[in-house]
């Protein structure tokens, strides 16, 4: 665990940061990671990053491609900045009918305050877009999934994929 003003390196040491800098959240909650940190510094799509072997950071798509198999509708796959996909945020967060039990874990902004516990999560991509990464965001008080495309030096959760 580091400090939340403190920017995540390329230093060959695993760094996290734990809600509110209390290493209990971490426990329970879970890490958040900058983008570099969360892809152990590789821009490619389907990096393993810091998910263990047999493992990967997923991708855009792999994220719609989940997000297609638990709704109710048809997901709008390029939205940007948009909720959509009935029903499967509910699936995803913990407690849902998904197996995944995303856990609402707040995140770190880039000037390393914490906020959002236990509201929501965001959950990185390994898609870049621009200067930013693909994200899929969940909210306590909405059944749909959020895609946007986010700063990489703001600090979200990791869900790994199997390979």
């Amino acid at each position: 665990m580091i400090a939340g003003a403190t920017n995540q390196a390329n230093n060959s040491t695993l760094e996290k940061y734990c809600y509110g800098n209390s290493y209990g959240n971490c426990q329970t909650q879970g890490g958040l990671y900058q983008w570099n940190e969360a892809m152990q510094y590789s821009a490619s799509e389907g990096a393993q990053g810091i998910c263990p072997t047999g493992w990967h950071v997923p991708t855009d798509a792999q994220q719609n491609t989940l997000d297609q198999y638990l709704s109710n509708t048809t997901c709008n796959a390029s939205r940007n900045g948009a909720w959509d996909c009935a029903d499967a945020g509910t699936k995803l967060k913990s407690g849902g009918s998904s197996g995944f039990e995303g856990l609402l874990g707040g995140i770190r902004t880039t000037d390393g305050t914490s906020y959002g516990q236990g509201t929501y999560a965001l959950f990185w991509s390994s898609s870049i877009n621009g200067s930013n990464a693909w994200v899929r965001y969940l909210i306590s008080s909405d059944a749909t999934v959020y895609r946007l495309s986010a700063l990489r030096a703001a600090s979200y959760s990791v869900r790994c994929l199997k390979d």
